[in-house]
């Protein structure tokens, strides 16, 4: 439970702002014996995710594979995967060169956006991190700290054309449409 000063601290607004959001329903509070405000802050996330899905779709690509094809399938597969679930990509970071020093440039990039709050979702390509077991969990940590979730592309395609990315998508949007409607 967090104090309104607490959350408006986390959410980098102002007190009087967190109030307003209370009074006029926005987002919800428990209220102790002294009357104060009290705040679970996943569920104060949760009801401001869902009133502005734009809040949750800043997607980070991060590949880290020596083989070339491998690298573009899971690309494909990322863009896929972004597309298919309507998130934006802001940034890929892909590095098919093996070099420790870009390896490690890459990997602080990667972790300087997801500190600086400009990510909510990283793909990363199980066999990206494979050897790299340090840097794996500390990329873990680091989004569980800073709410941002991990999907993991485990699985690789040998071939996924734009077309068929493009199609797909279509029929997703037609099922929920549909979906909607009734």
């Amino acid at each position: 439970m967090m104090t309104v000063g607490k959350l408006a601290n986390k959410l980098k607004v102002s007190s009087s702002t967190i109030r307003k959001w209370t009074a006029s329903g926005r987002i919800s509070a428990t209220t102790t014996d002294g009357g104060h405000r009290r705040y679970v802050y996943e569920d104060v996330l949760t009801a401001l995710d869902s009133e502005n899905p734009e809040l949750k779709k800043k997607c980070l690509v991060y590949i880290n594979i020596k083989n070339l094809k491998e690298n573009s399938n899971y690309m494909k597969m990322a863009n896929f995967h972004a597309k298919s679930s309507d998130w934006i990509i802001i940034k890929i970071i892909s590095d098919y060169t093996g070099k420790l020093d870009s390896m490690c440039e890459l990997f602080e990039e990667a972790i300087n956006l997801i500190i600086t709050d400009k990510v909510n979702r990283l793909i990363l390509p199980y066999k990206s991190l494979l050897g790299m077991r340090g840097k794996q969990q500390m990329l873990e940590i680091i989004c569980k700290i800073k709410r941002v979730k991990i999907v993991y592309l485990e699985s690789k395609l040998d071939y996924i054309s734009n077309d068929d990315i493009d199609e797909i998508c279509k029929i997703k949007n037609e099922v929920i449409t549909q979906h909607e409607e009734q």
